[in-house]
């Protein structure tokens, strides 16, 4: 998952300098407004995702490995990692599917269910004591394999998901650093 935080350099720069008289209270005022920043963008994508696929927000959230910034280190991150879902993982007509000659459709997103085609014609079988969409090697009986699709990061990395996110986490750092450096301010010229 890659997205791409950018503000004005200018702006920044200006609200800053609000604090020269007090040096000491920069990398606090910076580092608070990051953290709460990745706050905001981990609810963020959570929304995006459960919003456009048919998956949970905790199975986005386990994903995810966050990086809070300090006063030392004015980073900040989250890094989001994944395997690739099998068709089973998302709604299906597993049962229904369960006869030969019939179609399976899965919801992988919200838009509806979409017939899971292939050649040779993708079929439910129990592996494990799991139902799962599976398909034919070969034209025996088995192997069969498991038909996958997207991880949660490749979700994430939907370009229609990236760009909001990314817009709206610019607009949300910048009025983070705004808000911690008139906070300060307020409580050290009192």
């Amino acid at each position: 998952m890659a997205i791409n935080i950018k503000i004005d350099d200018k702006e920044l720069k200006r609200t800053v300098a609000k604090l020269r008289d007090f040096p000491k209270e920069i990398p606090k005022a910076t580092s608070a407004a990051l953290n709460r920043t990745i706050s905001f963008v981990t609810k963020k994508v959570k929304k995006e995702v459960t919003n456009e696929y048919s998956i949970k927000s905790g199975e986005v959230a386990a994903t995810f490995k966050i990086k809070k910034a300090n006063s030392s280190s004015l980073t900040a991150s989250i890094n989001s990692k994944g395997r690739v879902l099998t068709l089973s993982h998302f709604p299906a007509n597993l049962k229904a599917g369960w006869g030969k000659g019939s179609k399976v459709k899965v919801k992988v997103k919200r838009t509806g269910y979409k017939q899971v085609n292939g050649n040779p014609t993708p079929f439910v079988a129990s592996l494990g004591g799991n139902l799962q969409i599976v398909r034919r090697k070969t034209s025996k009986s088995y192997p069969v394999e498991v038909l996958k699709t997207l991880s949660i990061p490749q979700m994430i990395s939907n370009a229609k998901i990236n760009e909001n996110i990314s817009r709206e986490a610019s607009e949300q750092l910048q009025k983070r650093v705004e808000h911690e450096v008139e906070y300060r301010l307020n409580k050290l010229t009192k």
